[in-house]
């Protein structure tokens, strides 16, 4: 990820997953020397059964050390090169961070026929790249050092030997990281191993595939697997199902722990100097504004507007945010900084608010609770704020969303508020998403006849993080790239004849982008039949059952299934259908429809009112997950679902019937395209 919701990650060091690395002294190019000797003996490489692939690893070892000193992080890698196509393992690559006390190699060689080749003899790592990143607004600060293996042949292999050394000066007598073994190995030797000194235990915790394999003693602890093949997580079940091959530990004792160690870090900064241009508009805002509710979106507008977003890792920045003074004067900054900001003027203003650590991953909500408690389990922090007597969630990231949140934006459900105390992991119950994050709107004028095109206007409503992602790319574009992108944008959701005009807005009080286009479509009229003149489908009046839910039979199907927490789309359509002659009538075939299948809700509507047709369609995820009892009823239930396709029949015969068709109670319309403010009132998306 880049952008927001990345810049409290942690940082990586030579290829080793860890904490936060920052400094003790700076390291500014790689080191040489031999291997410590607080290294097990080398662990043998085991030959493939099949050589399969442009490379096997032979053997793999990740030891790490946790002393007085901080982490010691060693790796030994042997590959085989078996295809022409693998050469390219000898460009060797060291990254880390230069605060830190950096990388020592102490290997580089090439095993051919029995001889050792030496390569660090004569050649050495060169850095070739000091701050990546930048495009994507990231100023990490990590430094890369790469070395092309010369004379590297089919058949040779080759070992890499380097021991990392960090300590971070913000949780440096508190340690924490995890060692992941790959689920799609190559079939070698691989070793993982947690030691430790006197004094220094930490705790830790297997994934459940291993732990059985996990050797201890008072030390440390021991991972060895053997051509381990391929791990398969369980189809479709929920995130905390899917971690394997996994070691994590941490000395935090529990999440107050965590809490009260990076309170100090947030709330020891967000104060506003005095005298500053930020206090001044602080005493403007309060001036302008009666309510706090106006005063907390005025001060998160301010904030957004005037600090661009900016990723800082630099001088160990991973966890600790810079001052309110250092991000007003370069304007940029991260989550953090602008969380401290933000803090800062809602605290000058006497609204109370408070940091809040989250973790913005795909299918993070409820996976931390499984983690040990450590600092590295967030991605992002939050403000939630007391404004007018309720509680309200800010996020300084989400440029143009000024909204104060009743809960957490993006679905996220577990967090962990910063206090001077510490506070325990908090979570919320699932929630269906309450709006839709995507409304597709479309006009048709088909009056001018069976045998002409029609008229249509489409309009695409998108909120959410896709609307503030889709927001911020349009306005950085030229107008003719500008006007490509928007006819793409367009015909992602109709064929179009001719595409006469298209154009977009941003509603800020709703976070919401609109894009109108208009122009000249087919509706793909059908020949006659017995029944009718002529039909045709109506467009986006069909739903499709949902996928079976189903594990081969070497995975465990008593697991549940994850549903898309926030996936909630709405399609309106609408059609003005051409005038009839007494002896016809128009009929459509869109049955109602209000039923949930495998914690999901299909809703449509349906009517053939004052010369036109409209329906009303939607799918909404009801529960974040299900039980593999629920599945098996799903997939009991998709033979019968059979609404792919609607279709608008003009008749030979007069029909006198209703064609209202609402399958709920309270509803006495349907609501055409063009008459309601659907930015403002989507209820119409959704059973009551």
């Amino acid at each position: 990820m880049t952008g927001q919701g990345d810049d409290m990650r942690p940082a990586a060091i030579a290829l080793i997953m860890c904490g936060v690395c920052a400094p003790a002294m700076a390291a500014q190019e790689v080191t040489y020397g031999p291997a410590p000797a607080w290294l097990m003996p080398a662990l043998a490489p085991v030959a493939p059964d099949r050589r399969q692939g442009a490379i096997a690893v032979l053997a793999r070892d990740v030891q790490i050390r946790l002393d007085a000193e901080g982490q010691h992080m060693h790796e030994a890698t042997e590959y085989l090169v078996q295809t022409a196509e693998g050469l390219g393992v000898g460009n060797l690559q060291v990254v880390w961070n230069p605060a830190a006390v950096g990388p020592t190699v102490h290997a580089v060689q090439i095993i051919r026929d029995g001889e050792v080749i030496d390569v660090l003899a004569q050649e050495r790592f060169r850095i070739f790249q000091r701050e990546g990143g930048l495009e994507q607004a990231f100023l990490d600060g990590l430094l890369t050092a790469s070395l092309q293996v010369p004379g590297l042949r089919v058949g040779d292999r080759l070992r890499f030997d380097l021991t990392s050394h960090v300590k971070d000066p913000t949780f440096g007598d508190q340690p924490f990281g995890l060692i992941a073994m790959p689920t799609v190995p190559s079939a070698g030797s691989y070793r993982s191993a947690l030691i430790w000194d006197d004094g220094h235990a930490p705790r830790w915790m297997a994934t459940t595939d291993i732990a059985g394999q996990v050797q201890q003693d008072g030390a440390g602890i021991v991972l060895r697997l053997d051509q381990p093949g391929q791990y398969s997580p369980p189809d479709g079940a929920p995130m905390r199902f899917m971690p394997a091959r996994m070691i994590e530990y941490s000395a935090f004792a529990d999440w107050q722990d965590v809490s009260a160690r990076v309170y100090p870090l947030f709330a020891e900064r967000a104060v506003l100097p005095e005298g500053s241009e930020l206090a001044g508009d602080a005493e403007r805002i309060m001036r302008n504004y009666a309510t706090e509710g106006e005063r907390a979106r005025a001060a998160l507008r301010l904030m957004q507007d005037q600090v661009r977003y900016v990723f800082v890792g630099l001088d160990g920045g991973n966890y600790t945010p810079a001052s309110v003074a250092d991000t007003w004067e370069r304007r940029y900054g991260d989550c953090k900084a602008k969380t401290v900001m933000l803090m800062a003027l809602l605290h000058a203003m006497g609204i109370s608010a408070e940091a809040v650590l989250v973790n913005q991953s795909a299918g993070a909500s409820d996976l931390l609770a499984h983690f040990l408690p450590s600092p590295g389990q967030f991605d992002h922090v939050l403000v939630r704020a007391d404004v007018d007597g309720r509680q309200v969630w800010l996020d300084g990231t989400r440029h143009g969303d000024t909204r104060l949140f009743e809960v957490p934006p993006d679905g996220i459900r577990q967090f962990l508020p910063l206090r001077a105390a510490g506070a325990d992991l908090e979570t919320l119950p699932y929630q269906p998403p309450a709006e839709p994050l995507n409304i597709t709107l479309r006009e048709y004028d088909a009056t001018a006849g069976i045998d002409e095109l029609s008229r249509l206007r489409l309009r695409q409503i998108f909120r959410g993080a896709e609307a503030l992602q889709m927001r911020a790319g349009l306005e950085a574009l030229p107008p003719d790239m500008l006007d490509q992108v928007l006819r793409r944008v367009a015909s992602s959701e109709a064929q179009w004849q001719e595409l006469e005009q298209v154009d977009w807005s941003f509603d800020e009080d709703r976070a919401a982008l609109v894009v109108t286009s208009e122009g000249l479509d087919d509706l793909e009229w059908e020949e006659a039949d017995d029944y009718a003149i002529t039909r045709f489908a109506i467009p986006m009046a069909g739903l499709n059952p949902p996928a079976r839910r189903q594990r081969p039979p070497q995975q465990d199907r008593t697991l549940p299934y994850a549903n898309a927490p926030l996936a909630f789309t709405c399609y309106v359509t609408t059609v003005r259908l051409p005038a009839t002659s007494g002896r016809q009538s128009w009929t459509h075939s869109a049955d109602a429809m209000n039923v949930e299948i495998g914690g999901v809700a299909f809703w449509r509507m349906a009517d053939l009112t004052g010369g036109e047709v409209r329906t009303v369609m939607s799918r909404r995820t009801m529960h974040d997950e299900i039980t593999a009892s629920e599945a098996d009823a799903a997939n009991a239930a998709i033979p019968g679902f059979d609404n792919s396709r609607s279709f608008a029949s003009l008749r030979r015969n007069p029909q006198s019937e209703s064609q209202r068709q609402i399958a709920a109670p309270g509803i006495t319309r349907v609501p055409a395209a063009g008459e309601v403010d659907w930015l403002a009132d989507a209820s119409a998306c959704r059973a009551p």
